[in-house]
């Protein structure tokens, strides 16, 4: 049997995971692929090889074409708005207004990187479709003398500061390391997973900071997108740093506030609901929600049904 292998997989260290038990320590980890490895050499289970770039030609000889695209993640995540009834979520902003049946929708999220996508449903009666995009790769706006520092630390041997520099898991440490500095103590929390325990716990003065400011920027990218795709139909958070701080974000102000600081625009910002996802299958049920606009475009096909 072939083994495929590389060193690449050692990038896939996540410190901490998010289950409905809270945060636990990751179960995927460097250490697990060389045991795997090495118990594949010891008992010579066969040649291990490096990976190989494969052409779609090869997927479409035994899949039909409608079958086989490429949806990334948060593609997958916004076809699973199409019915977001079925999800598990926790309610974050009321709406003044009730969401019209087939409003817009938006998904985003602060992970390992950000991004987000809208779900929408075209004007003469077509499948929904979800725009996707690179959001996290926008220019982070910034408020304030203290923003501005923060985003020259930021940018520091970078070039400028992106939205995911501040808004991931790796941002939220820069974040909390850049307070550190700034009060001139040193930093209790090494990882983001540490820095989003001491916050919610409040335990580490650094680390509530640090996560209030981001709430803040959070606030604020998402009250700027929300007014560019209009998601009347609701507005829902994911990755695991929100659902990390999902106590201070549902708890306190500061991202509700960040969200309607829009000025002249701020009573406008009330008509938009937001949720936060907490559902681990998301995003296998945006393939799911996909795969069933695939099957009912090949016309006499059966449409896929859903448990």
């Amino acid at each position: 049997m072939k083994t495929i292998y590389s060193p690449k997989h050692h990038g896939h260290s996540g410190q901490m995971e998010v289950t409905s038990d809270g945060l636990v320590p990751g179960f995927e980890k460097p250490s697990r692929a060389e045991y795997i490895k090495a118990r594949v050499e010891a008992v010579k289970l066969g040649p291990i090889l490096p990976p190989q770039e494969h052409d779609i030609a090869i997927a479409k000889r035994v899949h039909a074409a409608p079958f086989i695209d490429f949806l990334n993640d948060f593609e997958a995540l916004g076809y699973s708005l199409i019915a977001p009834e079925r999800l598990e979520t926790q309610a974050v902003l009321a709406s003044a207004v009730p969401a019209p049946p087939k409003a817009t929708r938006m998904v985003l999220g602060a992970g390992t990187g950000f991004n987000a996508a809208a779900c929408y449903w075209p004007a003469f009666g077509a499948a929904p479709h979800v725009a996707a995009a690179e959001c996290g790769h926008t220019t982070l706006a910034i408020e304030g003398d203290e923003e501005r520092d923060l985003q020259a630390a930021l940018a520091a041997g970078r070039g400028r500061a992106s939205v995911e520099r501040a808004l991931s898991g790796n941002g939220l440490r820069e974040i909390y390391g850049w307070i550190c500095a700034r009060d001139g103590r040193p930093g209790n929390a090494a990882t983001s997973a540490e820095i989003t325990q001491a916050a919610t716990a409040g335990t580490d003065e650094q680390a509530v900071a640090a996560a209030h400011l981001f709430l803040r920027l959070l606030g604020r990218v998402v009250g700027d997108l929300a007014l560019t795709f209009l998601p009347y139909g609701g507005i829902y958070l994911y990755g695991g740093v929100c659902r990390a701080l999902a106590p201070l974000v549902v708890a306190t102000d500061t991202f509700r506030d960040a969200f309607r600081a829009k000025g002249r625009m701020g009573p406008f910002m009330a008509d938009f609901e937001a949720h936060l996802l907490v559902d681990d299958r998301v995003a296998l049920a945006g393939c799911v929600e996909w795969l069933g606009i695939a099957t009912a475009s090949r016309g006499n096909a059966p449409v896929l049904r859903r448990a």
